[in-house]
Parts: structure tokens; C-alpha cells; sequence
């Protein structure tokens, strides 16, 4: 007889995990837009690039806050096949 597998977490993460790590996304990509001022010292080229890494960073930690948790979402938590 064989058993079913379990289902997959999909993201094991707590509300305090979720809640420091968009955090930290969020203020380094603001940092890095920061930088991309006109005062801050660097070529044209250099603050695109460091721009368009800031936007990236806001964007993951946009992503990192939507992600469930499985005390939120109780159909992403292993089913025993018991």
C-alpha cells in the first residue's frame, strides 16, 4: 500500500520573519535610491545602476510581505497521511 506524499509548505516563514526581512529590502532600496541623487558623488551610469538595484530591492520586499504564512493559509500545511 502506498502513501500519498505530503503536501509542500510553500513558505515557512512567521509574521516577525515576514516583518523584518521587507523591512530590511525596503531600507536598503530606499538607501539605494537615495544614492541616486544628483548631490551623491558617482557617474551618471553608475547611480542608473544603482537605481534600477534599489527598485529591484522595493520590489522584493513588496513580494517578501505577500507571501502567506501557513498559521494564515491552513491548506499550505502537511497533510499527514495518517
Amino acid at each position: 500500500m502506498s502513501n500519498p506524499p505530503p503536501q509542500v509548505i510553500l513558505n515557512r516563514d512567521c509574521l516577525s520573519c515576514r516583518l523584518v526581512g521587507s523591512g530590511t529590502l525596503g531600507g536598503v532600496g530606499l538607501y539605494a535610491l537615495y544614492q541616486t541623487r544628483p548631490a551623491a558623488p558617482g557617474s551618471a551610469a553608475g547611480k542608473r545602476l544603482v537605481g534600477v538595484v534599489g527598485f529591484g530591492l522595493l520590489l522584493a520586499s513588496a513580494i517578501r510581505w505577500k507571501q502567506t504564512s501557513p498559521q494564515e493559509s491552513p491548506e499550505l500545511q502537511v497533510q499527514s497521511p495518517l
